[in-house]
């Protein structure tokens, strides 16, 4: 009785994890249920405008073609001067079709892009799409129905891989399908805004947005000029002003996805800081406490790498110490877990259950990703999308610290683990009067308090 008793103390703090990430899981479901799509038909004019950089032609024709059958008001084109594929692809698209606009830019940058295309524009609403997304046919009318509010400032629609192949685009997959079901349904079905509108394909009232265009733009954040993030830079500028955002559920477009792993987890760098700073930064304005439910989700996203840690260290502290039957019963529930979590990406592809075990050790890498994102998020760099337009910024030494910042956090989180099953058990794995402990605690104090003290440079010398 007595080891039974000893090892419900080891896992505790596990099962508290535990139940706090079911509790929010089974909460964002319950709130998911508010959800209704807006089904009331509105017409008005619709203006797309893309940005093209370093596209593939035939993926950028194709997306072309599919937007042209929503009969859009026009069709701009932001395309960058080195991309002469593109640009002689979308000439070769203007040939065949009317009410085409191209506009050949030579400032770089996603952002200005945009910017140029918005300001072109004659539509009321604005679609700004990727250049590699494809439409159904009922994208744009599902995706106009809410502007018929006058406070809808924005839509957002759903969104999948086309036809995922490998194991990195199924990831993606259900990753998406878990973005959409479990964090921007509940949002706009309690709160009306979202955490972002997708740059993918998002829809915009022009009027409302172009006095934001400035703030969109020239973003910075700790004195550093912001590239990447615009869609959700996009949103929150919106929100801020106390205008709604909408989803639309039945407005599908597709994404070709990464092929690789690697490439996936490059970009979920890039991705990473991106949240983590516009995240931050809505938390620190303080609009996003107007609206508890959205600030709540924030708090959540910016702690769940770190619990998903603890429990990979419990499963490989289990191994350790030969405790077979908690370590089986860890990974056991890692699969069960993940596959109800994932059932809306298996009802539509039931094969992916066979990646269960893949999505598992993947969903540890990202969380790790994720803690690195964070401690980098000043550092500006697109990473799978450069050029010599996009090189990538200078702090190779700052990165190297952060990833070795990473690696501390990690194995504080393992030493202090092990330093309480020690406590729990009575029998202590090393002593915290040994030298080597003594030298490790002050090793990870000293490494933590230096990346610290270096972020904090950054933010007295500048501001938000």
């Amino acid at each position: 009785m007595d080891d039974y008793i000893v090892l419900l103390m080891l896992y505790f703090p596990l099962g508290i994890i535990g139940a706090w990430r079911w509790g929010t899981w089974i909460f964002k479901k319950l709130l998911s249920l508010s959800y209704k799509p807006i089904t009331e038909d509105f017409d008005t004019t619709v203006s797309i405008v893309v940005p093209v950089y370093n596209e593939d032609p035939k993926t950028f024709r194709q997306a072309l073609e599919t937007w042209k059958a929503s009969e859009p008001a026009e069709i701009i084109a932001v395309i960058d001067y080195t991309d002469e594929a593109c640009i002689t692809e979308f000439k070769d698209f203007q040939s065949q079709n009317g009410q085409t606009q191209l506009i050949i830019t030579q400032t770089p940058g996603k952002r200005p892009a945009l910017a140029d295309g918005i300001r072109a524009a004659k539509g009321e609403i604005v679609a700004l799409v990727d250049s590699d997304t494809l439409w159904n046919n009922s994208v744009m009318k599902e995706a106009i129905r809410p502007f018929a509010d006058k406070k809808v400032w924005g839509t957002g629609t759903r969104q999948n891989v086309e036809n995922p192949k490998t194991i990195a685009q199924n990831i993606f997959d259900i990753q998406l399908d878990l973005r959409f079901y479990d964090e921007v349904m509940p949002l706009d079905g309690t709160s009306k805004v979202l955490t972002c509108l997708s740059g993918r394909t998002a829809f915009y009232r022009r009027k409302a947005i172009l006095p934001l265009l400035e703030d969109m733009v020239n973003e910075t954040f700790w004195g550093k000029q912001c590239f990447g993030g615009e869609d959700k830079r996009f949103t929150y500028l919106i929100e801020a002003t106390g205008a709604n955002t909408r989803y639309q559920h039945e407005a599908h477009v597709y994404t070709s996805g990464a092929t690789k792993l690697s490439t996936l987890f490059k970009q979920r760098i890039r991705w990473g800081r991106n949240t983590y700073r516009a995240d931050l930064r809505a938390l620190w304005q303080g609009w996003a406490w107007k609206h508890p439910i959205f600030a709540f989700f924030l708090i959540d996203k910016l702690i769940s790498p770190f619990t998903l840690i603890v429990s990979l260290l419990y499963f490989i502290i289990s191994l350790i110490f030969q405790l077979w039957i908690p370590a089986a019963i860890i990974f056991a529930w890692w699969i069960l877990s993940r596959g109800v979590r994932i059932l809306p990406n298996l009802t539509r592809r039931p094969i992916n259950i066979l990646l269960v075990p893949v999505y598992v050790f993947v969903s540890f890498i990202l969380a790790i990703i994720k803690i690195y994102a964070l401690l980098t998020l000043t550092h500006q760099d697109w990473i799978t999308r450069r050029g010599k337009e996009r090189k990538p910024q200078a702090g190779g030494l700052n990165l190297a610290m952060a990833k070795i910042t990473t690696l501390v956090i990690i194995a504080a989180l393992f030493l202090g683990l092990v330093l309480y099953k020690g406590y729990v058990t009575g029998v202590p794995t090393v002593e915290l009067s040994s030298p080597l402990i003594a030298a490790t605690l002050a090793g990870i104090v000293t490494w933590l308090l230096l990346s610290i003290a270096l972020a904090a440079e950054g933010s007295t010398r500048n501001h938000y």
